[in-house]
């Protein structure tokens, strides 16, 4: 029987990520164990919205009441253009839908910046939703801090109780 022994577990967490995340207000055990997927959410959510989502609603509002008396003014007289004039309310939609969408992306670009601290928070400490020590190699480590970072890891103390160990760098 091979003996067991207790493995260790660590996140190293870099000096521009624990930045970040003191920014942002996250809590490290959380962003860990189930990414930062709620609180970008969350964020979204709160801070950046589309001044403009009113207009739009109304616009397509607006639109479909107008539409729709053209059409039944149009059916009075000729019935063949109802597939036209179906086609036409169907461009139209699509056109809304595409300025709208552009508009939003551009809101997501004025808050880029914290958006794209929140993705390397996750692709730091919690990439493709996987525990970091499954995904990021050791050399990328080593070439960052040098050979002397394993020996600095190693030389740590720490308790062996099959807790997640949190390292600094």
């Amino acid at each position: 029987m091979p003996p067991v022994v207790p493995r260790l577990s660590y996140a190293i967490v870099e000096r521009h990520i624990e930045k970040y995340m003191d920014e942002l207000q996250l809590d490290l055990s959380n962003v860990v164990n189930e990414g930062v997927d709620a609180e970008r959410e969350h964020w979204l959510k709160t801070e950046v919205h589309n001044p403009y989502e009113m207009y739009f609603e109304k616009a397509k509002e607006d639109f479909e009441k107008i539409h729709k008396t053209l059409r039944e003014n149009i059916q009075k007289e000729d019935k063949t253009f109802d597939e036209v004039m179906l086609k036409n309310r169907a461009i139209i939609q699509k056109q809304f839908e595409t300025i709208q969408k552009i508009v939003e992306s551009k809101q997501l670009i004025k808050h880029d910046v914290k958006h794209s601290k929140y993705a390397q928070i996750e692709l730091a400490l919690r990439p493709y939703n996987a525990p970091q020590e499954r995904m990021w190699n050791i050399m990328y480590y080593l070439n960052g801090y040098g050979m002397q970072f394993v020996s600095d890891l190693l030389s740590a103390e720490v308790e062996l109780n099959h807790q997640l160990k949190v390292c600094y760098v």
